[in-house]
């Protein structure tokens, strides 16, 4: 289970979805919320044990089928600049708890991680694979800032590092990653111009660094000054996924992708926040939960109603002090895991189930 390779042995690739779904009716401008998330629902903030201490936001991912039967990874990135993971299991109730002795990830020669770190998996020819990216050391040959590097293990095998062309020219701070469709998907934000860029690469036969197409900007021309979040909706029926940032007055921003189109312009949220927001939905992006780190160090959280635009505000998620906002991913509609650097550099982790 300690076991450098692979480091997410334990995570499912996530499914492919496809096909149509019920297409939201928008107004433009200040996005509303419906109603808070049930508070009874979310579980009380866990601490990770460790003996480092982290830099930056986590990443999480999870396999969920009933709490009786679920498994958990985190990774982040330590004071020491190494990406450590963990991970938890329960299966058939028996639960495995958070191991006090988190797994370094082993980083390309010469490389030290100058970001949290990204997750995310895929299934190519029968065979499943993880992703771990990060950004490390500058190389001249991927641009002007630091690189993004990319771990790609097949599961049971050793992985490759890999570092994605033209990545220091596309901003110098923490990505993300995800797949779908046979795609992965690798978001940027630059710390120069605060636009966001994406790029992907056709994973369906495998993975070859050779088929990163060229970077575009996603569309909507809103400026962040913080590094943006991906998460794809965990409907195994509905391709999408949404992008969110803090814009350059500290207020959100979510963009969605859906139905292989963008939305074309990005929701506002009021609320001045400190850190990046992350957004998911608990279906089809009909409806956003959207998650962030306010100005008094606690999370925050909104239900967002993408078609009726009812209600308004934002509510307490935590008032647990914190230093990042949290990541958040869901495995399956209804449930959604959580994991948030505190104040004292350690984890902690939470979940929602509808």
């Amino acid at each position: 289970m300690k076991s450098t390779k692979p480091f997410m042995a334990l995570v499912l690739a996530l499914a492919s979805g496809c096909g149509a779904g019920t297409e939201a009716q928008e107004d433009a401008g200040i996005a509303t919320v419906r109603e808070e998330l049930d508070q009874s629902k979310f579980s009380a903030w866990e601490l990770v044990p460790s003996t480092q201490n982290f830099l930056w936001r986590p990443a999480i991912v999870s396999q969920y089928t009933n709490p009786q039967n679920r498994i958990t990874s985190v990774c982040a990135t330590a004071g020491d600049q190494l990406v450590y993971c963990n991970a938890r299991t329960v299966i058939g109730g028996t639960d495995s708890g958070w191991g006090g002795n988190w797994w370094p990830v082993t980083a390309p020669p010469g490389v030290t991680f100058q970001s949290g770190p990204a997750l995310a998996s895929f299934s190519a020819n029968n065979n499943d694979y993880d992703v771990l990216a990060a950004r490390g050391t500058h190389d001249d040959t991927c641009g002007v800032a630091a690189c993004v590097y990319l771990r790609v293990g097949q599961h049971g095998g050793d992985p490759n590092w890999y570092m994605v062309p033209s990545s220091g020219n596309v901003g110098g701070g923490a990505v993300s990653v995800i797949s779908m469709d046979g795609y992965l998907y690798l978001f940027a934000s630059s710390v120069t111009t605060g636009s966001a860029s994406y790029t992907r690469n056709y994973v369906g036969s495998g993975y070859s660094n050779g088929n990163w197409e060229a970077w575009k900007l996603v569309p909507g021309g809103q400026q962040f000054h913080k590094n943006i979040t991906v998460k794809r909706f965990p409907s195994p029926s509905f391709s999408g996924f949404v992008v969110a940032g803090l814009a350059l007055d500290d207020t959100p921003r979510f963009q969605r992708f859906r139905n292989n189109r963008w939305d074309g312009k990005y929701y506002d949220m009021a609320i001045t926040l400190k850190d990046s927001p992350v957004a998911t939905s608990f279906s089809n992006g009909n409806d956003i939960e959207l998650f962030g780190l306010g100005t008094d160090n606690t999370q925050y959280q909104a239900n967002i109603d993408m078609v009726h635009w009812t209600g308004d505000g934002f509510w307490q998620m935590s008032d647990r002090p914190f230093n990042s906002s949290t990541d958040a991913f869901a495995p399956t509609p209804g449930h959604i895991d959580f994991a948030a650097v505190a104040n004292t550099q350690k984890i902690y982790v939470s979940s929602y189930q509808q």
